[in-house]
């Protein structure tokens, strides 16, 4: 390639890196990503925990390098499973895993008859 061919480009590729700037001065990180903007990085300090709800479950955002995380719900169970449990020795029932992962309450054998 000679000099005069390799000339011919420089215009381009000063456009290409001046446009580049110019969009990335003009729009900060949070709005180049995926829509869901985190929280910056000085809102928050790594490790640390917030409460947050998820369609009426209750569950936590933990604070990493690039912000919160998405709302995160512990499960204990699998939502609709089922399993024996006593109030005293002599009485039994059965809980049901809810929506959000968690027993609901003691629904004795006799209550349900």
């Amino acid at each position: 390639m000679s000099k005069g061919n390799l000339f011919r480009w420089i215009p381009l590729f000063l456009s290409f890196f001046i446009i580049a700037a110019v969009v990335f001065l003009t729009y900060p990180e949070s709005k180049l990503t995926s829509g869901k903007a985190p929280i910056s990085k000085k809102e928050c300090v790594v490790g640390e925990m917030m409460e947050c709800n998820l369609h009426g479950c209750k569950g936590y955002r933990i604070c990493r390098s690039a912000g919160w995380s998405e709302c995160i719900i512990p499960m204990q169970c699998k939502p609709g499973d089922k399993r024996r449990c006593y109030v005293t020795k002599c009485k039994a029932g059965w809980q049901t895993c809810n929506e959000c992962g968690e027993w609901g309450e003691c629904v004795l054998d006799e209550e349900k008859a």
